[in-house]
Protein backbone atom coordinates (compact mmCIF):
# COMPACT_ATOMS: atom_id res chain seq x y z
CA UNK A 1 0.00 0.00 0.00
CA UNK A 2 0.94 3.45 -1.00
CA UNK A 3 1.99 6.04 1.93
CA UNK A 4 0.53 8.70 -0.36
CA UNK A 5 -2.99 10.25 1.25
CA UNK A 6 -4.94 11.71 -1.08
CA UNK A 7 -7.16 15.08 -0.40
CA UNK A 8 -10.61 15.62 -0.87
CA UNK A 9 -10.30 17.55 -4.02
CA UNK A 10 -7.92 14.94 -5.13
CA UNK A 11 -10.20 12.24 -4.78
CA UNK A 12 -13.37 14.14 -6.28
CA UNK A 13 -11.18 14.08 -9.43
CA UNK A 14 -9.98 10.89 -8.79
CA UNK A 15 -14.09 9.73 -8.86
CA UNK A 16 -15.00 11.44 -11.99
CA UNK A 17 -12.46 9.00 -13.64
CA UNK A 18 -14.42 5.89 -15.20
CA UNK A 19 -11.47 3.70 -14.98
CA UNK A 20 -12.01 3.88 -11.07
CA UNK A 21 -13.86 1.37 -9.08
CA UNK A 22 -13.59 3.39 -5.83
CA UNK A 23 -11.13 5.13 -4.07
CA UNK A 24 -10.19 5.82 -0.35
CA UNK A 25 -7.92 8.90 0.95
CA UNK A 26 -5.95 5.82 1.03
CA UNK A 27 -6.71 3.28 -1.59
CA UNK A 28 -7.52 3.19 -5.20
CA UNK A 29 -9.33 0.21 -6.68
CA UNK A 30 -9.08 0.70 -10.51
CA UNK A 31 -12.18 -1.27 -12.62
CA UNK A 32 -11.45 -4.86 -13.95
CA UNK A 33 -11.95 -3.51 -17.63
CA UNK A 34 -9.37 -0.89 -16.77
CA UNK A 35 -7.15 -3.72 -15.42
CA UNK A 36 -7.86 -5.85 -18.48
CA UNK A 37 -7.38 -3.00 -20.96
CA UNK A 38 -3.78 -1.81 -19.18
CA UNK A 39 -2.33 -5.52 -19.53
CA UNK A 40 -3.25 -6.14 -23.20
CA UNK A 41 -2.13 -1.89 -23.90
CA UNK A 42 1.45 -2.78 -22.66
CA UNK A 43 1.79 -6.50 -23.87
CA UNK A 44 -0.10 -6.36 -27.16
CA UNK A 45 0.75 -2.23 -27.92
CA UNK A 46 4.51 -2.02 -26.15
CA UNK A 47 2.58 1.15 -24.14
CA UNK A 48 4.37 1.81 -21.26
CA UNK A 49 2.76 2.06 -17.98
CA UNK A 50 2.70 5.69 -17.40
CA UNK A 51 1.28 6.44 -20.83
CA UNK A 52 -1.24 3.78 -20.63
CA UNK A 53 -2.38 5.63 -16.91
CA UNK A 54 -1.95 9.11 -19.00
CA UNK A 55 -3.72 8.07 -22.10
CA UNK A 56 -6.76 6.74 -19.41
CA UNK A 57 -7.33 10.43 -17.96
CA UNK A 58 -5.51 9.79 -14.87
CA UNK A 59 -2.92 13.04 -13.47
CA UNK A 60 0.42 10.99 -12.35
CA UNK A 61 1.25 14.18 -10.63
CA UNK A 62 -1.89 12.83 -8.18
CA UNK A 63 -1.17 9.08 -7.92
CA UNK A 64 2.54 9.29 -8.08
CA UNK A 65 5.14 8.59 -10.85
CA UNK A 66 6.01 4.92 -9.69
CA UNK A 67 2.10 4.29 -8.92
CA UNK A 68 1.30 2.74 -12.99
CA UNK A 69 4.85 0.79 -12.79
CA UNK A 70 4.00 -1.00 -9.34
CA UNK A 71 0.12 -1.52 -10.98
CA UNK A 72 0.95 -2.88 -14.06
CA UNK A 73 3.48 -5.57 -12.31
CA UNK A 74 1.10 -6.75 -10.15
CA UNK A 75 -1.81 -7.36 -13.07
CA UNK A 76 0.78 -8.52 -15.39
CA UNK A 77 1.78 -11.54 -13.00
CA UNK A 78 -2.08 -12.17 -11.89
CA UNK A 79 -2.86 -11.87 -15.29
CA UNK A 80 0.05 -14.54 -16.12
CA UNK A 81 -1.82 -17.01 -13.40
CA UNK A 82 -4.98 -16.37 -13.47
CA UNK A 83 -6.29 -15.30 -17.18
CA UNK A 84 -9.28 -12.44 -17.11
CA UNK A 85 -10.68 -13.31 -13.82
CA UNK A 86 -7.73 -13.10 -11.70
CA UNK A 87 -7.93 -8.72 -12.31
CA UNK A 88 -11.70 -8.92 -10.63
Amino acid sequence: MSKRIYSLEQLKALRQNPNIAKCSSKSITYSKEFKLKAVKSYYEEGLSPNTIFLNAGFDLDVLGREKPKGCLRLWKKTYKIQGDKGLA
